[in-house]
Order: structure tokens, then sequence, then C-alpha cells
């Protein structure tokens, strides 16, 4: 039962009565779902949706005799679904700031056989946290080598894929890799869309609009958006199934419009050491232009570079202490905002080899290691150790000013007992991100105003 569940993780006191039930405060919401959450349980929050004079005029309109008021599901959370919300976070204003800054990625695998030992892959991510979606397909190998690298990479917490359309290769990944992260099948095209429907809802208006002149320009990489209605090239079929899978899931926990709406796309490209045959080889310095050094999921793993997830803690979504503690990533993390910890593990994960790109790093701690910069530095240290994580508070306002939320989500039909905190949890991650935004440009100046003089 649900309440022996929360009993037994969040400490609660059983109430007396027939039945075995316990509860805490409509406001304390965020703290006990992020306890759950951590323990791997997926949280759904049902809501009041009618008042009971609203129930009485639907009675005399449809003669019927209900004695309860409706409750509706307005979210499903996991581990790779948080949002950070209103009705997930507390009264306090730097909340935001004590929020974990490493990304908790939901991935969607669909695989097809090339052959009795290899295979094509189709897979998409998310972070919902900042709602951004990251695609990809790719050829490998009979020892699954750039799956293994991917899965090193990105280390979601949550993996969806087809039911019964994997291969023996894929569940060693499953096995070995991925042992700590939660799967879960689904079934293919019910809940893992075809490629019709992908498009109709990527049309609609509630996602990206039919009008794909405006669709986000990372798209055009994916579907062919010349024609009337777009289709998916034909090297990218199965990514476009995999998103298929995400926008099931999404729908679920009743954050689709919210994640889809952000419009933040991006293609990977998986590293690898085969040669393009179709392309001239290039030798010298200009070889390596754009690209970056290839660190197989073995090397990450091996020479420890970022944190694995390992054990039950990681089941959780939780990072091992001590490996994270003495990994490549926490020695070198001197970063003071949480999007700069993000790309500096993705420049461990992948360093460039494009001397142009290397020399510019160079010269940038060169400058900053002068004698006369020092009052520049103490200014940025400053500025951006008061910086909130502006990505996840962007994703949140946007969601905010959604006219799907106001009118048409199970939300808007929530009876709240609280909707005076709430609103002021909505105006303080405004003025949150305004101050945020402001403190960028006042390190821009400082910047701008040193280089003048010096």
């Amino acid at each position: 039962m649900d309440a022996v569940v929360g009993i037994n993780n969040l400490d609660l006191t059983a109430m007396r009565g027939n039945y075995c039930h316990c509860g805490f405060p409509e406001i304390a919401y965020g703290k006990y779902s992020d306890m759950l959450v951590a323990r791997g349980y997926k949280v759904a929050r049902i809501e009041q949706t009618e008042t009971p004079d609203m129930r009485d005029s639907r009675n005399k309109g449809t003669g019927s005799k209900d004695k309860v008021v409706k409750r509706e599901i307005c979210r499903v959370t996991t581990a790779s679904t948080k949002t950070y919300g209103v009705y997930d976070g507390t009264d306090d204003k730097n909340f935001i700031h004590t929020v974990e800054a490493s990304a908790s990625y939901l991935m969607a695998l669909v695989e097809e056989q090339t052959s009795s030992k290899t295979s094509s892959y189709g897979l998409c991510f998310i972070d919902t946290s900042v709602g951004k979606f990251i695609l990809t397909q790719f050829d490998d190998d009979s020892c699954r080598s750039v799956l293994r690298t991917v899965a090193a990479q990105f280390q979601p917490s949550h993996v969806i894929y087809p039911k019964g359309l994997v291969s023996s290769g894929t569940q060693a990944v499953f096995n070995s890799a991925l042992s700590a992260v939660k799967k879960e099948p689904l079934f293919m095209k019910k809940e893992f869309y075809p490629e019709d429907i992908v498009v109709t809802k990527l049309m609609n208006p509630e996602y990206l609009g039919n009008d794909l002149d405006k669709w986000p320009k990372e798209l055009n990489t994916i579907f062919d958006t010349t024609l009337h209605v777009p289709r998916s090239l034909p090297n990218k079929q199965l990514c476009v199934r995999a998103l298929g899978g995400l926008m099931f899931y999404l729908n679920r926990c009743l954050i689709d419009v919210d994640m889809f709406s952000m419009g933040q796309f991006e293609e990977y490209y998986p590293p690898s050491l085969s040669k393009d045959e179709n392309k001239p080889q290039i030798s010298g310095v200009e070889r390596w232009k754009g690209k970056n050094l290839v660190l197989d999921g073995a090397t990450l793993l091996n020479l420890h570079l970022v944190p694995p997830f390992t054990g039950k803690k990681a089941a959780a979504g939780l990072r091992d202490a001590t490996s994270l503690k003495f990994s490549l990533f926490n020695t070198i993390d001197s970063c003071k905002t949480p999007f700069g910890k993000r790309l500096l593990r993705s420049w461990i994960c992948s360093p460039s080899c494009d001397p142009t790109v290397i020399a510019e790093r160079q010269d940038a701690v060169e400058y900053l290691m002068r004698q006369d910069v020092n009052p520049l530095i103490k200014k940025m240290e400053e500025y951006l150790k008061k910086l909130p994580d502006l990505e996840k508070l962007l994703q949140k306002i946007n969601t905010l000013g959604l006219k799907y939320r106001s009118e048409t989500h199970p939300d808007s039909r929530a009876q709240m007992f609280f909707p005076e905190k709430y609103n002021k949890r909505k105006i303080n991650d405004l003025i949150l991100t305004l101050n945020g935004f402001e403190r960028i440009l006042k390190l821009a100046f400082a910047y701008s105003k040193l280089d003048i003089e010096k």
C-alpha cells in the first residue's frame, strides 16, 4: 500500500482508523516527493479538480448523484523526469541553488539488427530539468562499442525500449554498462509512436506548430522540412522512432507540452574511429579541425574521468560519494555555476582535437593568470557564484507562461490550498532569473571596461 511506503520511507506516522493511511501538508509535497523519487519510486500527484459546489452543478446538469468531487492525476515524477516546478520546490528563495547541477537523462532506444551480430541504433535523450532533446543514430559493431560509449558519456538514469525488440548484444550492454539504470520496456507502435503520429504531434500548435520555417533548425538534419508534411530522412528513421517513445512517456508524465514547446533540439554525433570513405582524407593540422578525441566507455570508466553510476545508490539516481570525490571531473571542477559544471563535464568526455580551439583556451587561461587581471577574477567569482541555474529557471518560466498550462492541463483545474504561496514562488523565480541576467550584463561590462583600460 502507498501508506506503508510513506511510513517506511518518509518516517510518517500512521493515522487512526480502519484503513492504514498517513499524510503530510500539501505545501511539503516537494520535499517528500523528492525523497521517494531518490529511492527509486515513481510518484503521482493527484489533485482535487472541482469544489463541492462545482460537483453539485455537474450533478444537476447530468442527473448523476456523485458524492465525491473529481480528482485527476496532475503529474507523474520519476528520477529522469524532474522539472523543479512551483509545486516541487520550497519557499526558500535559494532552493534552485540546492538542486543538483548534473543532468539526469531519460533515454529512449530503438534497435534494428543489420546482421546476426551488428545493429543500428536510434537514441533520443532528454534532460527534463532544462527541456533539451538530444537525438542520434549510428551503426554499431558486434561489441556495441558506440552504444557503450554513449551510455558512459550521458549516464542516463532511466532507459525505455521496445518490448521484445532488443538483441542479445543490447541486453549485454543493459546488464553491464547500464546495470544500475532503471530499464522499462514499452510496446512498439502503441507506446513507441510511429513516425506519422510523431510528425502530427510535432505540428500541433501546442508543440512546435505547423509553420515549418519556425521549427528549430536542428530538426532540418532529422526531417525533410521542404515537404508540406515533414518526413524523416532515410538515415534518421530510428531516432525518430526513439523520439516517439519519449513523446509517449512525457505525455504519460503530463509534461510533453512543457518540453516540446521549449524547442531545444540537438543532434549528437558519437565519437568513432572509423573513416568515412566518401570524404577526402585531409593531412596535417587541418585534419583535426572541428574534431574531438574519441573516449569510449571503457576509457571513461578505467581512467575515472567522470563519476560512474554504481550499486544501489545508482538505481535511485544518486552518485557514489567515493567515486565522485576521486574522479577527474571532481578534482578539476572549480566552476561557480551549475551550467558551467555541465559544460566542463562535456569537455572532459569529449576533449577537442582542434588546434584553434585548444589555442583559444590556452590564451584564455594565460590571460586570466596575469596579475593585472586579478580585479576581474574577483569580480567574476563574486558575480558567478550568485548566478542561479538559469537554464532550469528558463524552462520553469516557459512552462508557467504556456496557454495550455492555464487552460487545458489538469493543474489548471486543481483546487490548491495555498495558491498565494505558489504564486509567490512563481514571482520569486522570475525575479531570480532577471537578477541573474543582470549580473551577467554587469560582468560583461566589467570585462569590457578592463579591456579598454589595458
